[in-house]
């Protein structure tokens, strides 16, 4: 992801120097940098609700679902919500939840952690891309 003051640092040396044609350009630049970037969001957003929406839900404050509720999951350690019954096979579980944890997480959480109570595959790469980045961006966020 591209972070805002790699775009707008730039743009602001550019302006110190009154260079107008560099300016426009970088602005044109940030603009569709940005755009891409809450497009990707929201890609991702759906699907999070497409594929997980129905068990967890990832609102700050809101409650558990079937599932635990992931807002803030991402650099959580797994099973450590105090209010959800996690499986046996997540409560001893000693990982933190990130993208090299969730991604064999999606593709087939039975065998990530045989024993667990989830039952969910996903075989598409891209999907599961945009559920991981997806949950990162609301862990930032809540930071």
């Amino acid at each position: 992801m591209v972070s805002a003051g790699f775009i707008f640092r730039p743009i602001l040396q550019a302006a110190r120097r009154a260079d107008v044609r560099v300016l426009a350009l970088l602005c044109a630049l940030a603009g569709s940098a940005l755009g891409a970037k809450a497009e990707d969001a929201e890609k991702g957003k759906q699907q999070f609700l497409t594929s997980c929406g129905v068990c967890h839900t990832a609102e700050p404050g809101a409650g558990n679902r079937q599932g635990p509720n992931l807002a803030g999951v991402y650099g959580r350690k797994v099973g450590s919500i105090a209010d959800f019954n996690y499986s046996p096979a997540l409560k001893s579980g000693t990982w933190v939840w990130n993208e090299t944890t969730l991604d064999p997480w999606l593709t087939n959480s039975q065998e990530a952690h045989p024993g667990t109570f989830m039952n969910y595959r996903q075989a598409n790469a891209e999907k599961r891309r945009l559920v991981i980045d997806y949950l990162s961006s609301l862990s930032k966020e809540s930071k």
